[in-house]
């Protein structure tokens, strides 16, 4: 027993599986076969846990069928080292000394949804003691207390939803709106005999991505909510619906909430061992319903899937229902006969699992493994396969990881790399069999790339981004491919395990008419953006010039110089600085672009006596430059801002700690980034006064300005403003609420001093 704890321990510390540390809000819909497991996380928010929990665990990925399922332990371990990333990521990548939160929604009692909870937050205790960190939990649980065991949470703080019955939207869902992400939370009364109508309905809007899920709701659960939109439906149009009860055809399907719902992806989470009675979901009839409401709303085949495997219980008739009506429009999908003979209660000698290779929008996690979600919903991330593409239980032909979008390609190489594949790399007979086979190519790139990129010792020998840019190459007419590849060489031959950069280089530079890559290339070397050694960062370079002419290009560049006029002495974050500047340019229509420039200038350089001793201390973030430039291009009285902000900035600087100069500007320009554009002068204007007072009386802590400033920026869509800031400068006058950990208090003593102060002069000015 010990040993196989040190061996979750060991899981939860050493692997990368899912170490993203996401740059972008997203959504984590985790395979635990039969059940559900989703994490929502949004940037500078407190993570969201909805339900965890399994009654049939999924099949370990694999290459071959080996139908072995995986240990519950790793299961509940990916779900806790995806809130440990959630909280690093929060944390500048580090656990350590970090006081984190954590919400969770279990939507109804079954065990499906809710027993790994417990296991889950018992994993992060475990390594808590030596990451030195704390964290606490709160949780909504759908139904009452008798419908959970007890002790099912601990010491942590939980409510139960029957206490919060009926529809919440944003602003009025309580600690959960800590987390940011809810637009509405519907909590219905059960019924004794049927946990599944206790069922919590969550809709979640994320920067790039919605999504409304639903546990196990009925119809009846279903009508409801509509009911209670009372008009409104279209509130909860999302793009990613997570289909409730695993896929099942009992009495779920609504046909009005799905049109309401209007989803781009469907998401099914359901294993063929599913239950211990053998619960045969998802259901052929559901995938055909959720099928035809995708065509129905132009879902289908609107832009590239990638090809994955769905899979679903049902009679022959059904399955060729759905291969007749869904395969038109491609070529015919891939059928995996393959599947365990699993004995299932409600079985008839008609029905059988099926197996369908597609490039639909339907997932069943089963299938699919892990998906992220952060922008487009028809293109998730594959957490559990190498390089991001999926590679389990049902193993296509080679030609797909070839071609994930056009599947057409050469038959001799498919079949050549399809024995390859199986043979691995260490047979010399094959060695030289891939040699000829080369030979038979025409460009230098192709050549490179088979050699570089399509032998891999590590299994499968085709991967997602290797694929891409063997299709990009030949996407390019055959007379420019080695002249592109001349032109890119040596910008990756350093870089040789980089493919998704390799790639993102190629792509962009696809796109460049062909006479003028050689003249971008030299451009971009001439201004020190290309780093053989990095090539992430060279692909954001050509990335971000490629969206323009080379003639604009050198226009923006020429206005950088006058920052940053030896580009070559650049260190990697000024030079990152100048890339997200030259796309913020670029945003400015040029009429505006160089008096937008000349006025932001002083700002971005640093402020007065500090440019000779910290010449290069402009930026707390590579994006603070950017931003400001972003905040005068939104700005039509450009003196009128610039001067007040002039005057806030004075109050940012400090004799004693100039070191904190560029760490006050970050936070005030993410202040400032809160206002609306035609507020903003307005907003310095009546806080100004206030950090005057401040300035005087705690010189020697100016940092907290910045800080005072999106608290301020928070609440100044609120009514009497005003009002506020008079009581906030009247208290500090008087020596009051100085610290700023005191700030906090005194905006809500100022609250009511307002709305006192307001109704008094509401009702003289009735008198």
């Amino acid at each position: 027993m010990r040993k196989f704890f040190i061996t979750v321990c060991a899981f939860l510390y050493s692997t990368n599986l899912y170490a993203t540390y996401p740059l972008k809000d997203e959504i984590t819909f985790f395979n635990v076969g039969q059940g559900h497991a989703v994490l929502v996380n949004k940037i500078g928010y407190t993570p969201l846990l909805i339900d965890a929990g399994s009654d049939g665990r999924p099949y370990a990925q694999g290459e071959t069928y080996e139908w072995k399922t995986y240990p519950e332990p790793l299961l509940i371990g990916q779900i806790s080292r995806k809130i440990l990333d959630c909280w690093q990521q929060s944390h500048g990548g580090v656990l350590q000394g970090g006081d984190y939160h954590l919400n969770i929604i279990v939507t109804h009692p079954d065990k499906d949804h809710k027993d790994f909870i417990p296991s889950v937050l018992s994993q992060i205790c475990s390594i808590q003691p030596h990451n030195n960190f704390t964290f606490s939990i709160k949780a909504l649980l759908g139904g009452n207390d008798t419908l959970y065991p007890q002790g099912f949470l601990g010491g942590y703080a939980f409510w139960y939803s029957s206490t919060y019955l009926g529809l919440y939207s944003r602003g009025v869902c309580g600690f959960l709106e800590t987390s940011g992400c809810i637009t509405h939370l519907y909590c219905p009364e059960g019924i004794k005999s049927d946990d599944n109508r206790w069922s919590i309905i969550t809709r979640i809007q994320l920067d790039g991505i919605s999504a409304i899920l639903t546990g196990d709701a009925n119809r009846t659960v279903k009508n409801q909510m509509l009911t209670s939109l009372a008009g409104r439906t279209n509130e909860i149009e999302s793009d990613i619906l997570l289909a409730p009860h695993h896929g099942s055809d009992n009495d779920t399907y609504c046909e009005s909430w799905d049109q309401a719902v209007n989803p781009q992806a469907i998401i099914i989470g359901a294993a063929p061992n599913n239950g211990q009675n053998g619960y045969g979901h998802p259901r052929a009839s559901i995938i055909l319903k959720h099928l035809e409401l995708l065509q129905g709303n132009g879902r289908l085949w609107a832009q590239n899937v990638m090809p994955h495997c769905i899979l679903y219980r049902g009679d022959q008739a059904l399955h060729e229902t759905i291969q007749h009506k869904f395969s038109q429009a491609k070529p015919e999908p891939r059928l995996f006969d393959k599947v365990p003979n699993f004995s299932w209660e409600h079985a008839t000698e008609m029905e059988k699992w099926h197996l369908v290779w597609a490039d639909i929008p339907i997932y069943t996690l089963w299938t699919t493994g892990t998906l992220v979600f952060s922008e487009n919903p028809q293109t998730p991330r594959y957490l559990d396969a190498p390089n991001g593409l999926m590679t389990y239980v049902a193993v296509p032909e080679p030609k797909y990881f070839l071609s994930p979008v056009q599947r057409d390609r050469e038959p001799a190489l498919i079949e050549f790399v399809t024995e390859f594949s199986i043979n691995g790399d260490g047979d010399a007979e094959k060695t030289n069999e891939l040699k000829q086979y080369i030979r038979t190519f025409s460009s230098e790139a192709e050549v490179f790339l088979l050699k570089e990129s399509l032998v891999l010792k590590e299994g499968l020998s085709l991967y997602k981004n290797r694929a891409k840019i063997l299709n990009t190459l030949l996407e390019i007419p055959s007379s420019e491919r080695n002249a592109l590849f001349k032109l890119v060489k040596p910008l990756i031959q350093s870089n040789t395990r980089n493919f998704s950069a390799r790639y993102r280089i190629f792509d962009s530079l696809k796109s460049i008419i062909s006479g003028e890559r050689a003249s971008f290339i030299i451009f971009l070397r001439e201004h020190f953006f290309l780093e053989p050694k990095d090539a992430a960062r060279t692909a954001k370079a050509i990335e971000t010039f490629s969206q323009f002419p080379l003639n604009e290009a050198e226009e923006i560049m020429q206005l950088i110089q006058q920052i940053y006029p030896t580009l070559s002495a650049l260190s990697t974050r000024e030079r990152d600085s100048a890339l997200a500047m030259v796309a913020a340019m670029h945003s400015i229509s040029p009429t505006r672009r160089t008096p937008v420039f000349s006025t932001a200038m002083p700002f971005i350089m640093p402020h007065g006596s500090y440019l000779a001793e910290y010449p290069k201390a402009c930026f707390h973030d590579q994006d603070d430059n950017s931003s400001l430039i972003n905040l005068f291009k939104d700005e039509e009285n450009l003196v009128g801002f610039s001067s007040k902000l002039q005057e806030a900035f004075q109050y940012l600087t400090n004799d004693q700690f100039p070191d904190l100069y560029k760490e006050n500007k970050h936070f005030f320009i993410q202040a400032l980034k809160e206002i609306p554009a035609t507020d903003r002068i307005n907003f310095l204007t009546k806080v100004l006064p206030l950090f005057s007072i401040i300035s005087l009386l705690e010189h020697h802590e100016n940092w907290t300005l910045s800080m005072r400033a999106q608290k301020l920026a928070k609440i100044y869509g609120e009514p009497n403003f005003s009002l506020k800031i008079d009581y906030c400068i009247r208290q500090i006058q008087q020596g009051r609420f100085l610290s700023i950990k005191d700030f906090d208090g005194l905006l809500s003593f100022s609250e009511k001093y307002a709305e006192k102060k307001a109704a008094k002069s509401t009702t003289e000015a009735t008198s």
